[in-house]
């Protein structure tokens, strides 16, 4: 199916050699169409001419009716536009009356991907013999506006005699009778691309002709991953192959909708690996490798990364929901422990080392003492639980005998002072309250839980899932790939009763 695309126009003006009898009312005729043209639809456009003969009086009239750049057919061209990505673009494609060099272009709109745009305007100005050879080419198939500006010759023209495709009666301009205007239908000959001749250029150059309204019964072929509740399908009955059948979804709802109004068919098939595709060099697997290869002509939904923004075209689509963990609900806190937890674990640590420094800095200087005067003192022993009886508020007998010790002492007091009345204050709440787990919300909270595993469906993990893991730059989420662990599809509940297990759901457009 036609990609999106930026709006771009090629005008493919084909050209005679010095044999071709194109007078001055041909020339000016057809620069003045191409100067309308341009006024009406592509005043903001960057504009290039692809020629074989850059001199000739036509390609001249146009260039000054336009303002074109020029590009030579024949030279070394691997793009059309450089470096820039204009959002509009106009293509002048002006090539002899050789049947070989009008090949040679359209080889080259071929080579530098013209297709992938499929808003571009083509217009053809050459002989009537050419028009199918030209309009019809593959180079345009995803082309939504391409005109012929067919110069009359000295024979009779070809479809001109044979004109099935008469749509437009009403002639708002009549072309003159040196001329001839053809367009390129997608659908119209039973869903089908076609030729149809129009006589006024008004229509040629106005919108008012969708070519997606009506497709004629076209026939589009699909390809799918199952994903349920968005794409739901079973082995169809009767044919070989991955063709499938829709099953109740979201997608198949909005396909069989979309192939109502716009008179289309289409055919469903099953991607064989179940895999929305990786990307190796440029190259896809899977689903997009399909795309990609122009195997299918869409798909069902997939989420839009870098790599896949390149190579395939993104149609609107529904919102869906962001990345979540999920676990064992929060639980109620063990009740025994509520005299523990008024502290965190970092602050009784810091309880315990600071009593053992204030015990061996107090014997300290009670061994310096006693050596210098010779006086008694007090074994650590002693002192360790002077401390620990304060923290508690049933200190043993005051083991200081200097002044040293009397204000080691002091200070110790103090400490144990701040210390027990934000203890009591916290565990008076607590006991008032029970406490519950704190939930785990991001990956980063994740990580941090020690003991805890987490893990994912293998049906999920592939496509942009694993791009995204594999290619993200932060520790956080290479920690998490790392340790990612697969479960089979409808054991997720299973693993989620275990205490210390998170499972990873993440939405449709993240696959």
């Amino acid at each position: 199916m036609v990609g999106s695309g930026s709006l771009i126009l090629v005008l493919a003006m084909v050209v005679m050699k010095s044999g071709w009898t194109a007078g001055e009312k041909s020339a000016e005729m057809v620069g003045n169409m191409a100067e309308e043209l341009v006024e009406k639809q592509l005043s903001e456009c960057h504009r290039v001419m692809l020629t074989v003969t850059p001199h000739a009086a036509l390609v001249q009239t146009i260039l000054r009716r336009v303002g074109a750049g020029v590009v030579v057919v024949g030279e070394s061209v691997s793009q059309l536009w450089g470096r820039i990505t204009p959002p509009c673009r106009a293509l002048f494609l002006c090539l002899t009356k050789n049947k070989n060099e009008t090949s040679k272009a359209l080889r080259l709109l071929e080579r530098v991907g013209l297709w992938k745009h499929s808003t571009t305007w083509v217009v053809v100005v050459g002989e009537t013999a050419e028009v199918e050879t030209v309009l019809l080419h593959s180079s345009f198939r995803n082309t939504v506006h391409a005109i012929y500006i067919a110069l009359r010759s000295t024979e009779p023209p070809i479809l001109a005699r044979k004109n099935p495709f008469k749509i437009f009666t009403h002639v708002s301009q009549t072309v003159g009778d040196a001329v001839a205007v053809y367009r390129r239908c997608m659908y119209c000959k039973n869903g089908e691309a076609a030729v149809e001749r129009i006589k006024s250029w008004d229509i040629a150059i106005s919108h008012q002709y969708n070519q997606f309204k009506n497709l004629h019964g076209h026939r589009l072929r699909m390809v799918v991953v199952p994903y349920f509740p968005y794409i739901d399908f079973v082995k169809k009955e009767g044919q070989p192959g991955p063709i499938v059948s829709f099953r109740d979804s979201i997608d198949s709802r909005l396909v069989q909708t979309f192939a109502k109004k716009m008179n289309f068919t289409f055919e469903v098939h099953a991607e064989p690996n179940s895999s929305w595709g990786l990307e190796r060099s440029g190259v896809f697997s899977g689903m997009m490798g399909q795309l990609q290869r122009e195997e299918v002509d869409f798909c069902s939904a997939a989420a839009p990364t870098p790599g896949r923004l390149k190579v395939i075209g993104y149609g609107p689509g529904y919102p869906s929901d962001i990345m979540t963990l999920t676990s064992l609900k929060p639980s109620l806190l063990p009740q025994h422990l509520a005299l523990i937890r008024p502290f965190s674990g970092t602050v009784w640590e810091s309880v315990l080392v600071g009593l053992v420094v204030w015990g061996m800095a107090m014997w300290a200087l009670q061994r310096v003492w006693s050596l210098a005067v010779g006086t008694p003192m007090q074994n650590i022993n002693t002192i360790l639980l002077f401390g620990l009886g304060s923290l508690l508020e049933q200190p043993v007998p005051d083991p200081s005998h200097t002044i040293s010790g009397q204000m080691m002492v002091g200070l110790w007091l103090l400490f144990c002072l701040v210390m027990e009345t934000g203890f009591r204050s916290s565990l008076v709440a607590h006991l008032t309250v029970q406490g519950r787990s704190e939930p785990l919300d991001t990956l980063e909270d994740m990580v941090q839980q020690s003991g805890w595993k987490w893990g994912m469906e293998k049906t999920l993990y592939k496509g942009a899932v694993v791009e995204y893991f594999t290619k993200h730059t932060g520790p956080v989420v290479h920690q998490v790939e790392s340790n990612m662990e697969g479960s089979k599809r409808g054991s997720s509940l299973q693993y989620l009763t275990r205490w210390n297990y998170f499972f990873t759901v993440y939405s449709i457009l993240q696959l």
